[in-house]
């Protein structure tokens, strides 16, 4: 067989419209025709990806969705939008890989210095494959352009260096002949292109067309002294007055063509400029003679593209600003007509057309319909649009569709921001803002929505203390609407805020009233935030109130319902975040070998699928059970490296304090004292930075226990100051679950104090609470220690 040629480009444009170069050349590797109906595309990508390679069935409804052509029999999956990328990336690996097995192949990215950062991404992925391949990647691009993959061993890079004198020489004689008139032309233009090859044929082009020479190419003759030559100092302003020589139908067809882009179809010309068929037909054929424009292909419909980008740049440039505005709008008017059935892949294009004809608001409508499309596969340019919404909707204060355009913008930057780094005081202008918009547009659902992904951003970064007002906010925003809908998701967000705030009685009371919602409505999702609230909120009823209350039963069977739930529905990042949960529990779940059972397999999952989020707080989670059932090296491994990843993801930073606790007892049961005490210390601050109270009441505990085991008797009083805060804290919070530890602190005191009386005292005071909470592992362990 031959070798495939696969191409793909990147206009200017490229930048502002998400996976253009991507989508391309998956249409050239599947032979996707422009006029391809879904139905004959889908059979297109099938027939390949299947003849490849059978396991590729598996990830159709994914392409399918990705390239705009949805199966209705078979939709895609319903999946977070990093795993959809990833799996996105997977993909384009194993299609180079395994179309190299069948045949090698040539894939050109043209000008790549324009791509987009999604499809930059993508290009990424492809370097990565070919490593072992059939496959030669070749990339043109700008010196400014940088990535990762120059490192790799099998790239090498190819630079243009300005032609030479004897070079530049050589090519004028081709270009120019070997008439004696012509010999002092060499010298000339090296002086004004200092080896510039496409210069340098401008400069020779711009001679003839102004008379200065004559003849046929390879043979032309001067017809004037070289001192009477006039050749611009820049390629631009040579390009400029070339084109301003041309006639004045030959100039609007090229404007309007660099107006459209470098790339550009005769159809979508036609539709723009007030010529006729043969009119226009006779101007494209004088550009192409005149090296302006080359074409591309002729069937099914005549596509062109400028020789050089300098030249689409100049004659887009040149135009005055208004008329260049009136041509954006045409264009966007066009593609709005041309193509209904793919506006969602164009929607970014159609914003870019409308952004340069000063359209603000229709512009910003249709970049939040390709932030919506976009966003399902690549959150940071979701963002990025979504940031392009608001900029532009908010610039019309008088509009109320802009208003509520704006709206949507700063609700969706708040619901993507836990995952795109936005900081808490960016959050807080954003829902300032959304509160402002709403009440002027009248617009009561999103504002409400806003707050509770405020609410949520702020949890995951663990400012806690702002994340329980956030939420009796969105709670008295949702009651004034009234809307059950709203009132339930606000109830969820008071509830888990005040949760992990340790107002534990208000965080069971508000989690309830969501609960009793949710069981009459099984299907809701949290206020447009993307995952299924019952099961988040009975989750955080079990584990992070019912235990901590010292419900233990209540709250583990709160934890299974989930589990099962999760099973059933086999999704490995619900799995991973309950197990991640119950495992802050495993000191007393009946079973711990259980709960690390279940961990390894959650966290089995989550490194399969690749969730950066939750590989984080699964091995931190996975540490605290292996604590639990006494394996306190394997622990310390699991925590260290899954709070490292917390830490940097920023994802639930509001349970750090207790991974940290867990990770001073990890040491201290492997009998490194000194770095327990360092290691609690820092869960205490940690704990009172954050704001959690309970968890900074087990921080004391733990505090309390490296001191004794560490000092003795010599850090009696500091040990009695974490004591006393642990009790007020219990007392603050209604966490009872350790209560018992308390007394189990108090009767080791008593045992330096020599009081046995007391030891015993306590003793059987923490023997009787474990036994009143369920904590039957806890309770036989004191009893041994009474000798019942």
């Amino acid at each position: 067989g031959g070798t495939r040629i696969l191409e793909a480009r990147c206009p200017a444009y490229g930048k502002a419209i998400p996976f253009l170069p991507i989508l391309e050349f998956l249409r050239d590797s599947f032979a996707i025709a422009e006029r391809d109906s879904d139905q004959l595309v889908r059979e297109k990508i099938a027939g390949r990806l299947l003849l490849l390679d059978r396991a590729f069935e598996e990830s159709l409804p994914l392409i399918f969705d990705f390239l705009g052509v949805p199966d209705p029999d078979r939709p895609g999956p319903k999946i977070d939008p990093e795993v959809r990328q990833r799996r996105l990336f997977a993909f384009v690996r194993r299609l180079v890989q395994a179309q190299s097995e069948r045949e090698p192949a040539v894939i050109l990215f043209d000008d790549i210095h324009w791509i987009d950062a999604a499809s930059d991404g993508f290009l990424a992925q492809l370097v990565e494959a070919i490593g072992t391949t059939r496959t030669l990647l070749l990339m043109n691009f700008r010196p400014e352009y940088g990535a990762d993959w120059f490192q790799r061993s099998y790239y090498q890079r190819l630079p243009v260096s300005p032609l030479g004198r004897a070079d530049v020489a050589a090519m004028v004689a081709h270009l120019l002949g070997t008439d004696a008139s012509v010999a002092p032309l060499p010298a000339l233009i090296m002086e004004r292109t200092r080896g510039n090859p496409f210069f340098t044929e401008e400069v020779v082009q711009s001679l003839v067309e102004s008379g200065a020479l004559e003849g046929e190419p390879g043979a032309y003759r001067l017809t004037r002294a070289t001192e009477d030559l006039e050749v611009p100092a820049t390629v631009q302003a040579l390009l400029a007055a070339r084109i301003d020589r041309l006639p004045e139908q030959d100039k609007q067809v090229l404007h309007t063509a660099a107006v459209i882009g470098r790339q550009f179809g005769e159809l979508l010309l036609s539709a723009v400029i007030n010529l006729s068929g043969a009119e226009l037909t006779s101007a494209l054929g004088r550009l192409q003679a005149g090296e302006f424009i080359l074409e591309q292909a002729v069937y099914p419909v005549a596509e062109y593209i400028f020789k050089h980008p300098l030249t689409e740049q100049v004659a887009r440039e040149s135009q005055l600003q208004e008329r260049r505005g009136r041509l954006h709008a045409s264009v966007a008017r066009a593609i709005e007509e041309a193509g209904s059935e793919k506006l969602d892949e164009q929607a970014a294009l159609i914003g870019h057309h409308w952004e340069q004809a000063g359209e603000a608001p229709v512009a910003a409508r249709w970049y939040g319909r390709a932030a919506g499309l976009v966003g399902l596969s690549d959150l940071a340019r979701g963002a990025e649009l979504w940031g392009k919404v608001r900029e532009l909707a908010s610039r019309d204060a008088s509009d109320a569709e802009a208003d509520r355009l704006a709206l949507e913008a700063c609700f969706q930057l708040l619901n993507l921001g836990w995952r795109t780094g936005l900081d808490g005081e960016q959050g807080r202008v954003l829902l300032d803002a959304a509160l402002v918009l709403g009440e002027r547009c009248g617009e009561r659902e999103l504002p409400i929505k806003a707050a509770v992904a405020f609410y949520v951003l702020l949890l995951h970064r663990g400012d806690v203390r702002e994340c329980v007002k956030v939420g009796r906010e969105a709670l008295a925003l949702a009651e004034a609407v009234g809307d059950p809908d709203l009132v339930a998701a606000a109830s969820y967000a008071r509830g888990e805020g005040s949760a992990a705030r340790g107002d534990l009685a208000d965080g069971l009371f508000h989690l309830d009233q969501a609960l009793e919602f949710f069981d009459r409505h099984p299907s809701p999702v949290m206020a447009g935030l993307g995952f299924y609230a019952p099961a988040h909120a009975r989750m955080l009823r079990g584990s992070e109130v019912l235990v901590s209350l010292g419900r233990l039963q209540e709250g583990f069977e709160d934890l299974e319902r989930v589990l099962d739930l999760a099973a059933h529905e086999a999704s490995p990042e619900q799995l991973s975040f309950v197990v991640g949960v119950l495992c802050w529990q495993a000191r007393w779940h009946p079973e711990p070998a259980v709960v690390v059972a279940h961990a390894e397999r959650a966290l089995a999952a989550t490194q399969k699928i690749g969730n950066r989020y939750l590989i984080g707080p699964v091995l931190a989670g996975l540490g605290m059970a292996r604590l639990a059932i006494g394996e306190p090296e394997e622990a310390i491994a699991h925590l260290e490296e899954g709070l490292s990843l917390v830490r940097k993801e920023r994802f639930v930073l509001f349970a750090e304090p207790s991974y940290v606790s867990a990770l001073a007892r990890s040491h201290l049961a492997v009998g490194d004292a000194t770095r327990a005490h360092k290691v609690a210390a820092e869960a205490v601050a940690i704990a009172e930075r954050r704001g959690t109270l309970f968890l900074e009441a087990d921080a004391q505990l733990a505090l309390s226990q490296v001191l004794r085991a560490e000092r003795g008797q010599a850090a009696r009083s500091a040990i009695d100051r974490a004591l006393a805060r642990a009790r007020t804290l219990i007392g603050e919070t209604g966490g009872r679950s350790l209560l018992p530890l308390v007394y189990e602190e108090e009767a080791a005191l008593a045992a330096f104090d020599g009081d046995d009386s007391a030891r015993e005292r306590h003793l059987r005071e923490a023997h009787r609470l474990f036994t009143v909470m369920g904590a039957t592992r806890h309770a036989q362990r004191v009893a041994r220690e009474l000798g019942l």
